[in-house]
């Protein structure tokens, strides 16, 4: 199981917003600027529905997250393979649809973008499914 560590940094009724700190796998993962290309490594936050079985955290609290081989598996596929093979499928069906080079790749990069609006549909359900909600434990200071 994946751990890393992060801060609360809110609490609501429903949500918990963890910034994460930079772990050793994020340092050498050649990915990382993947994860990372829009924003400040500083502001890594994650926003997690709250479970029944979560213990009581506070604004300021460390935690440590443990994450799931599986969901992890599966994030990497959403995030990295999944735009990529509707790309490439989008390039054959505007070639096959207009018949010019042009026209397939702005099928493409159309495909490539409605593929961002997938996965923000499928991480929004994820998050109803407590397969892919990490476990929280807090970690004493």
């Amino acid at each position: 199981m994946d751990q890393e560590a992060g801060r609360v940094i809110s609490v609501t009724r429903d949500k918990l917003v963890i910034e994460m700190e930079s772990c050793e796998a994020c340092e050498t993962c050649k990915a990382k600027h993947a994860c990372t290309a829009l924003i400040d490594e500083s502001e890594r936050t994650i926003e997690i529905p709250i479970l029944a079985d979560m213990p009581e955290l506070r604004q300021g609290d460390r935690v440590e997250l443990t994450f799931r081989p599986e969901s992890r598996i599966f994030s990497a596929f959403i995030m990295f393979i999944f735009p990529l093979i509707l790309m490439i499928a989008g390039y054959f069906i505007g070639f096959r649809l207009f018949q010019r080079e042009g026209m397939a790749i702005l099928v493409s990069l159309i495909a490539l973008v409605l593929s961002l609006g997938v996965i923000w549909v499928i991480n929004r359900s994820l998050l109803r499914n407590s397969k892919f909600i990490p476990s929280i434990h807090r970690i004493e200071q």
